[in-house]
């Protein structure tokens, strides 16, 4: 299944991608071979059969926190990423076999969606090596395999020697940050003249901060202390494996809710937060993603995120939806997770 995942993302990412049928068809024949191997989602999804895209599914994110939802033993996992678990103390983790899906999806939607990135990158997000439970910095590796990363593995790095090596930069510079990095950069003294052809890479939320209002004032300050930099947002988490991006735009123009643009893979569908019920285009509600990427793990996922879908499935992010109930659960935590542990032949693996 891995190879046919792998050869489906190459062709969306072809001169002529699959259709939104096609996509539908490879989602709902990944979900039959997920129930088959994964105790935990064969559990959850409890015999159900569905016949569309949207009926497929969803695992809250907030499980994978207590249950590993894998299609192979998860001691076997060669990759474990993890959320930084401020909200529970414990952290969300994704477990891949491998990164083939994962590296060939994020690489290719990233140079289409960003064409003639500056090649040279300063990171304020920690290197793969120091931080390799983080799947931005495996992601900022993988993009930028010669990057210097001025943030040690805990994510702490020094805004005197980050302004330095912004100011002392020769030609555009891709600056990889998140939201709350920007602004720790922001609140240090310094600037500089970044060349026309430098982005800045804003991803992540604020922590706790208000969404729009910090968001623009912080965009309006990068704008005026980093030169003729453009801004590049980026959409994603540790449960998926694929990202959006937004459009490179001056900094005056962002507008820090979207239109985050998805690859075909990656398709949103916003549910109304109390029924589950999926919304008519346009609605805002709670965002489910179904992402082939996912193919080691579980493809359909439902986030703690508020969005609106637009036409061609890019999305709005309008921020976070605090207390949304983990709905369509046909089983608690702790029995998926008892599941999970069973010696494969009584799961008839």
């Amino acid at each position: 299944m891995t190879d046919r995942v792998l050869a489906f993302l190459r062709a969306c990412l072809g001169p002529v991608p699959p259709g939104p049928d096609d996509v539908e068809a490879e989602a709902l024949a990944l979900y039959h071979w997920q129930v088959t191997r994964s105790p935990a989602y064969a559990s959850f999804a409890a015999g159900r059969q569905p016949r569309s895209l949207d009926e497929i599914p969803a695992v809250p994110v907030a499980l994978l926190r207590d249950v590993p939802f894998t299609c192979f033993p998860p001691s076997e996992a060669r990759y474990r990423f993890e959320t930084s678990g401020t909200t529970t103390g414990r952290p969300g983790i994704h477990r891949l076999e491998t990164a083939a899906a994962y590296d060939l999806g994020s690489a290719g939607w990233f140079h289409r969606r960003v064409p003639g990135a500056p090649a040279r990158c300063l990171s304020l997000v920690p290197s793969p090596v120091s931080a390799p439970t983080s799947s931005l910095s495996h992601m900022i590796g993988l993009l930028f395999p010669h990057a210097r990363f001025l943030a040690d593995g805990s994510g702490c790095f020094d805004p005197t020697e980050a302004w330095e090596a912004l100011a002392t930069a020769r030609g555009p510079v891709f600056l990889a940050t998140t939201g709350l990095v920007l602004a720790h950069l922001l609140d240090a003294p310094g600037s500089a003249d970044l060349p026309e052809g430098s982005l800045v890479l804003v991803t992540g939320g604020f922590k706790g901060r208000s969404h729009v209002e910090d968001a623009v004032a912080l965009h309006a300050e990068a704008g005026r202390r980093l030169g003729r930099a453009a801004y590049v947002g980026e959409y994603g988490m540790t449960e998926l494996s694929s990202q959006g991006w937004t459009d490179p735009l001056p900094f005056a123009a962002v507008d820090p809710e979207g239109p985050f643009h998805l690859p075909p893979w990656l398709v949103p569908v916003a549910v109304d937060p109390g029924s589950g019920a999926p919304l008519p285009p346009g609605g805002r509600g709670q965002l489910r993603f179904v992402d082939l990427a996912n193919v080691e793990s579980v493809l359909a996922l439902e986030t703690m995120d508020e969005g609106t879908v637009l036409p061609g499935g890019s999305i709005l992010l309008h921020g976070r939806l605090p207390g949304a109930p983990a709905r369509g659960c046909s089983l608690t935590a702790e029995e998926a997770a008892a599941l999970a542990r069973r010696p494969s032949r009584e799961r008839g693996g």
